[in-house]
Order: structure tokens, then C-alpha cells, then sequence
């Protein structure tokens, strides 16, 4: 499932579709895979402000409800 990622360092945004993210605390990164199967590594990830939407949400959950076997309710 799609969606996307913005952060920024500094100054500047940088905004992404991913298919795929995942935070390595022990080097402080954050590693994208895109679309095409292509990837990106962001170094020192923690110095970086991030915003996420509501399609992260449902991808997140859509993952938990695959790995738990069930459908997990949210209330709104």
C-alpha cells in the first residue's frame, strides 16, 4: 500500500510516495522504498521533522490487522 512521507532537515520539504519505511535506531536512519522497488536511505533521521496523512494510518493498520490475522476496530 502507498503513501506518503514529507520531512524536512532545515529549510526545505522533501515529499514522497513509499510503499515501504523502516527506522534504524542503532544508525539513527530511515530507509524508503518507492514504487518502483527502488530505495532511499535518510541518514540522522531524528534531526529531521516529519509529517505523515491519514493513507500512513490505514497502512499501518492494514500491516497489524495482516500480521495479527484479524481486523483490529477503530473508533473515530
Amino acid at each position: 500500500m502507498e503513501f506518503k512521507i514529507s520531512w524536512k532537515r532545515r529549510f526545505f520539504w522533501h515529499s514522497r510516495k513509499v510503499i515501504g519505511a523502516s527506522y534504524i535506531e542503532k544508525y539513527d536512519k530511515m530507509n524508503l522504498t518507492f514504487p518502483d522497488n527502488t530505495a532511499m536511505e535518510i541518514p540522522e533521521w531524528s534531526k529531521c521533522h516529519v509529517k505523515v496523512g491519514k493513507d500512513w494510518f490505514d497502512a499501518v493498520k492494514k500491516n497489524m490487522e495482516e500480521h495479527a490475522g484479524q481486523t483490529i476496530p477503530f473508533k473515530r
